[in-house]
């Protein structure tokens, strides 16, 4: 099943100013998407997650696949007709790939990569 990826950026008058920031993560001196929509991975679930830590830089791109539960849905209407929506989710299952050194690099790079572990 091939999924499409939704673009979730904040609209310009939405963004926030800040520190200097990744350009995945915001750049230009703001966050360009919502907080809420961050995942932070400790100790614990790195070391479930196997080379996932090794295999990224800051400012990398990972794909993640995750399964999770509803655990809200609301719906409200305020004065003049301006309608809220919000949805929450609790992550129960996830998967995070990082580019392999193939992908990253030259052949060499992969075997190199391959002949250390």
């Amino acid at each position: 099943m091939t999924m499409d990826f939704v673009d979730l950026k904040l609209p310009k008058k939405s963004a926030k100013g800040g520190p200097e920031a990744p350009a995945c993560i915001g750049g230009e001196g703001r966050d360009q998407y919502p907080y809420g929509l961050r995942i932070t991975l400790d100790e614990e679930q790195l070391a479930k997650m196997g080379e996932l830590f090794d295999g990224v830089d800051a400012d990398g791109e990972v794909t993640i696949t995750a399964k999770g539960c509803v655990t809200s849905k609301r719906s409200d209407q305020m004065q003049g007709g301006k309608k809220n929506r919000g949805l929450s989710i609790q992550i129960q299952k996830i998967n995070i790939a990082c580019k392999t050194p193939y992908e990253k690099g030259s052949m060499d790079d992969f075997v190199k990569a391959r002949t250390k572990k």
